[in-house]
């Protein structure tokens, strides 16, 4: 009897299936290029400081814990240590973690906001970062005894303050030769200091992405460096995605070199937008693929005090000035999410430029705001066609929207010219679907 193909298919196939069941969804962009196709995917997995995504990972360790009970040999494939924890999150109070947990994970977050524990008479207190500075520096003598490097790509640690800045970067930078696969940083500043950040950049040359939350208030100490050291150039050569929040106070980029810098994440107050933000957008608009303007309103959750009017597109009219065209000023761009009133712009680019793909962060809440919002890309023949417009709100949530027919026109007439309408995670709305 000869065996199917099924049961001569090579054990090293399987083994790659299940790989890519497990860590599919753990590290998207770090073995391509970063696209404005796959960016809105990649960042429903960043963590911003408040909320970490972790949806996916999840979802990734059910399919594992389900996949080990098959058969022995599936079961010693994902419980291997680089499958069996790829996520790894500390925070001041945990205990130990082997280096066995450490080599293996492919994410790591240092969360916790800790404060200064208090003086117990047992010796002296342990601020967070001084528990981070230490697991920094078991991994560097790590490495050195072994000469195993760890498997990680994305490192975050969004909670430090202006006491353990420095302190951490510094053993940060000390670790980098146990962090060679390292892509993606996100790094809370709480202090003025850009000769550590200018330290990460010589260290971790590969990085891809990087986030920095500024929370570097007027009472932040400036710490101090030589003045050649301060104005020196910071080079992120490969750094394709840079998430900026900024919640107060910012660094200056004019001594920023990032050639491939082509998507761009920005959250920041009025104040930062006008005097720093804009500036350094206009000087990489000719470059920028996708331009994420995060809802302004948002700020608020930060500890901002901006008022809701200010939400409204505020950054696009600021960015344009009088006299020029925003299509214009970004002749790459592919992706644009902001929020966008009923009258976004006063024009929309022609059949030539590159856009693809709008995401609306305004809610739609009736059939009026339907047709303002995609109106305009339908009915003039000298406006680009998209592949796609990213909705959501309760009038599609509801399904209202079906038992609408001059919507249900509206969707047909967006079918027949190849525009998809999507939700945020990027699947067809229903209504789309059944025409």
């Amino acid at each position: 009897m000869i065996d199917s193909a099924l049961d001569r298919a090579p054990f090293e196939i399987w083994e790659r299936i299940l790989l890519e069941v497990v860590n599919g969804t753990l590290t998207p962009i770090f073995d391509v290029t970063c696209t404005s196709s796959n960016y809105l995917a990649f960042k429903r997995t960043c963590g911003d400081g408040s909320v970490v995504h972790q949806d996916g990972y999840i979802a990734s360790e059910k399919d594992r814990v389900t996949i080990r009970y098959v058969c022995r040999a599936w079961r010693i494939t994902v419980d291997r240590w680089d499958n069996r924890e790829r996520w790894i999150r500390i925070s001041t109070g945990d205990g130990h973690v082997s280096w066995e947990r450490w080599k293996g994970a492919q994410r790591i977050e240092l969360t916790s906001r800790v404060k200064k524990r208090r003086h117990n008479g047992n010796g002296p207190s342990m601020y967070q970062g001084d528990r981070f500075s230490a697991v920094l520096s078991d991994w560097r003598s790590s490495y050195l005894i072994t000469g195993c490097s760890m498997q990680v790509k994305r490192l975050e640690m969004l909670h430090l303050n202006e006491i353990e800045f420095k302190r951490v970067v510094e053993a940060l930078c000390n670790a980098s030769q146990a962090l060679v696969s390292l892509r993606s940083l996100s790094l809370s500043i709480p202090v003025q200091d850009e000769y550590s950040l200018r330290m990460i950049s010589i260290h971790f040359p590969k990085l891809t992405h990087l986030t920095l939350r500024f929370a570097v208030y007027p009472a932040s100490t400036t710490l101090s460096h030589p003045p050649q050291e301060q104005g020196a150039a910071i080079h992120f050569r490969t750094l394709e995605v840079l998430f900026l929040i900024c919640i107060e106070g910012c660094y200056r980029f004019s001594n920023w070199v990032i050639p491939a810098l082509r998507h761009l994440n920005i959250r920041a107050n009025t104040t930062l937008l006008e005097g720093t933000i804009i500036p350094f957008i206009r000087y990489k608009a000719s470059n920028v693929e996708t331009l994420d303007l995060e809802d302004l309103d948002e700020a608020k959750k930060w500890g901002t005090n901006q008022p809701k009017s200010t939400g409204r597109l505020l950054a696009i009219s600021r960015l344009c000035g009088s006299t020029v065209n925003f299509w214009d000023m970004f002749p790459q761009l592919r992706l644009l999410r902001c929020k966008l009133g009923r009258s976004a712009f006063s024009d929309c680019p022609d059949i030539h430029h590159p856009l693809d793909h709008i995401v609306h962060s305004t809610p739609i809440t009736s059939v009026d705001d339907m047709f303002a919002v995609l109106g305009p890309w339908l009915y003039n023949d000298q406006v680009k066609r998209l592949k796609s417009i990213v909705l959501f709100g309760p009038y599609l949530f509801s399904g209202a929207c079906i038992k609408e027919g001059h919507v249900d026109l509206l969707l047909r007439e967006l079918r027949s010219s190849g525009i998809r309408l999507v939700n945020p995670a990027g699947r067809s709305w229903m209504d789309a679907d059944i025409l």
